[in-house]
């Protein structure tokens, strides 16, 4: 579907399954690039040359969340950007790896507090009303790879001390105990 002398990487497919999103990494520049799966030409979506990953469709297909972050900074962002272009609009200071809520109302991710274990929150789409679901501790520090279920109550994310071992956590997304 997508062949390039670049280096791609995250894709995201749309619910509709007829776009694609992903990084690609040209001449020191990572943007985003979004096509149409059924053919066609490409749409660079950033051209600001920040650090991108994560790009995830909205369940609609509208917008695009992202992780962006801006070289020798080790905070990121979490934006999101119209699937047709537009400017990026920064949702979330020190956030990574967002998931739309299946009814595209809340972004689920990770938040970066330096010098804080890592939390697992979400929040509303103007940034607003963030709830800390989940916290990273002595025993798993280290949180990742979340996923929003079908009926928007649970969120699935794994729990871990780094590498790739880790354990599967599920979470009310209204607030509760995981398990």
């Amino acid at each position: 579907l997508v062949a390039s002398e670049t280096e791609l990487e995250d894709p995201s497919l749309s619910a509709d399954g007829k776009a694609l999103v992903y990084v690609a990494h040209d001449a020191g520049k990572f943007d985003l690039v979004l096509t149409r799966v059924g053919g066609g030409g490409r749409v660079r979506l950033t051209q600001d040359g920040l650090l991108k990953a994560n790009p995830v469709f909205s369940p609609d297909g509208e917008r695009i969340a992202f992780t962006r972050r801006r070289p020798g900074s080790e905070l990121p962002e979490i934006c999101i950007i119209p699937s047709l272009g537009g400017e990026p609009l920064p949702l979330v200071r020190n956030a990574s790896a967002p998931v739309w809520s299946p009814d595209a109302k809340r972004l689920a991710y990770l938040l970066h507090t330096p010098g804080k274990p890592m939390y697992f929150a979400t929040a509303a789409l103007d940034g607003t009303d963030q709830r800390i679901l989940i916290a990273g501790d002595g025993q798993y520090p280290f949180l990742r790879e979340p996923a929003w279920s079908p009926d928007g109550e649970t969120i699935a994310l794994v729990r871990c001390t780094g590498g790739v071992a880790g354990e599967i956590w599920l979470v009310p997304s209204a607030g509760g105990a995981p398990r």
